[in-house]
C-alpha cells in the first residue's frame, strides 16, 4: 500500500486545512469522506495532492475513508431535469390543444364564436382555418 498525503476542506470551515493520509489517486476537487476527530464521516474536499509542506504531514493521523463518486447522482439530476423539461413542454402543448379543441366545438354550436375563429385564424395564419375539417 502506498502512503500518500493530501490536504482537504471541510465544506463547514471554509478557511482551515486538514491533511490525511490516503493510498487512493486524488486530485484537487474531489469529493472524499474522512473520519473527522469531532463529526465522525464528513465528506470533504480534497484541495492538495502534491506541494504539501512537511511540517502538515507529521499531522496526518486519519486516514481518507474513500473517493465519493457523484457521476450517478449527477446523472440522475440531469436526468430528472429532462423529463421536467418534457412534462412542461407537453403540459403546455396539452393547453393549446384544449382549448383549440374547445372552440372548435363550440364553433360547431355557435355561429359567432365560428365567425371569430375564423377571423382569428385569417390573422394569425392566413393559409390555414382552425375550423378546417368541420
Amino acid at each position: 500500500m502506498s502512503r500518500k498525503y493530501v490536504t482537504v476542506m471541510f465544506t463547514s470551515n471554509s478557511h482551515k486545512e486538514y491533511t490525511y493520509l490516503t493510498d487512493l489517486d486524488l486530485a484537487p476537487d474531489d469529493k472524499v469522506i474522512v473520519d473527522s476527530p469531532h463529526d465522525g464521516f464528513v465528506v470533504v474536499t480534497v484541495i492538495k495532492v502534491r506541494g504539501i509542506p512537511k511540517h502538515q504531514l507529521s499531522k496526518a493521523t486519519k486516514w481518507v475513508v474513500q473517493k465519493v463518486d457523484t457521476a450517478a447522482y449527477e446523472e440522475r439530476v440531469k436526468k430528472q431535469e429532462v423529463i421536467q423539461e418534457i412534462k412542461n413542454k407537453l403540459a403546455e402543448r396539452r393547453e393549446e390543444m384544449e382549448e383549440l379543441l374547445i372552440y372548435k366545438t363550440l364553433a360547431k354550436e355557435d355561429v359567432e364564436i365560428k365567425n371569430l375563429l375564423d377571423e382569428l385564424n385569417e390573422l394569425e395564419n392566413p393559409t390555414t382555418l382552425l375550423t378546417e375539417g368541420n
